[in-house]
């Protein structure tokens, strides 16, 4: 395979730097990064693993991945995120591309690809980043995928005041047509790049089409991203506890995991 070029407008999105802020000040943000370390922790097995953090932007997963005592090594295709991600202790970070890793078969117990698959529009290109990742990852090891769940664009519009800008508002058309596809494209709009958007049956096929079990799927946020008082619940210490214990409780149940704004699969090869 040749060396894959990285879209423009992914890199002039992700030069911007937001991936340091995204997952700590707003709400939905925060509850998608506490989600994934409890999820994550859950998954791993052992201590002092060897962990790949594919499409790792500027370390927020690495960070406390590292902290965790975990040798982390993170790959990111923009060259900005890659020096931001430099800075962090305990973290290895090159730059390099989810569909032709620069690593050696087997030799990570964990990789994860939290970012990589809804910036790969192409199926192919999918299933290019799955087959590294399963070759990456030794026998036994853990391979996690994060998507973007297909309704949740619609989902998003439902709880989002409106702008007062016909200009930026989605129509109807523009809606059905993301959610026949699964392709959305932010670009003119400066929100977010073209991405490719998962129904949960969508990317457990893609699994078993790049050779991997079929996998184990959770709710990342659950329905609980779509509360108009999430930032109130997470900052009560008791609300936040019981919410989390009932996202716990319905992550895996298979009528609701299309519900949430993002859907962790995960897989041991």
């Amino acid at each position: 395979m040749e060396d894959p070029a990285l879209d423009p407008d992914i890199e002039a999105f992700y030069s911007r730097l937001g991936e340091n802020d995204r997952l700590v000040v707003p709400p939905d943000g925060r509850l998608e990064y506490l989600r994934t370390q409890i999820l994550l922790r859950r998954l791993m097995d052992g201590e002092n693993l060897r962990v790949l953090d594919v499409g790792g932007g500027t370390g927020v997963h690495s960070a406390w991945l590292a902290k965790d005592g975990h040798a982390v090594t993170l790959v990111d295709p923009v060259a900005a995120q890659v020096e931001a991600a430099r800075t962090l202790n305990g973290v290895e970070a090159v730059t390099g591309d989810a569909r032709k890793l620069e690593f050696d078969s087997g030799f990570f117990d964990v990789v994860l690809m939290l970012g990589p698959l809804y910036h790969l529009v192409d199926r192919e290109d999918r299933l290019a980043a799955l087959r590294e990742g399963r070759r990456v990852v030794r026998d036994g090891g853990l391979l996690a995928v994060a998507t973007i769940n297909r309704a949740s664009a619609w989902f998003d519009e439902l709880t989002r005041e409106s702008t007062g800008d016909p200009e930026q508002e989605p129509t109807i058309d523009e809606g059905a047509a993301h959610f026949e596809t699964g392709v959305l494209d932010l670009v003119a709009k400066g929100i977010f790049t073209r991405a490719y958007f998962h129904r949960p049956q969508d990317i457990a096929e893609e699994f078993t089409a790049a050779g991997l079990p079929a996998p184990h799927q959770y709710q990342i946020e659950g329905q609980l991203a779509w509360s108009p008082h999430l930032a109130s619940i997470l900052d009560d210490p008791a609300q936040r506890e019981g919410a989390l214990r009932m996202t716990e409780l319905m992550e895996a149940d298979p009528s609701l995991l299309g519900v949430g704004p993002h859907l962790l699969s995960a897989v041991r090869k």
